[in-house]
């Protein structure tokens, strides 16, 4: 499970974050910001 979170996690944002600078469309631009807090979230937790 830890592993694989902190698998998942880099991957994701290099996804999110390619997608968020080639096209500044809105629903990348939502998917970045909900990433974002979700990331905050889950470091506040760890």
């Amino acid at each position: 499970m830890f592993l694989t979170k902190h698998y998942a996690v880099p991957v994701a944002w290099r996804r999110i974050t390619i997608d968020y600078h080639n096209r500044l469309n809105k629903p990348a631009q939502q998917l970045y910001k909900e990433f974002v807090e979700w990331t905050k979230e889950e470091y506040l937790r760890a």
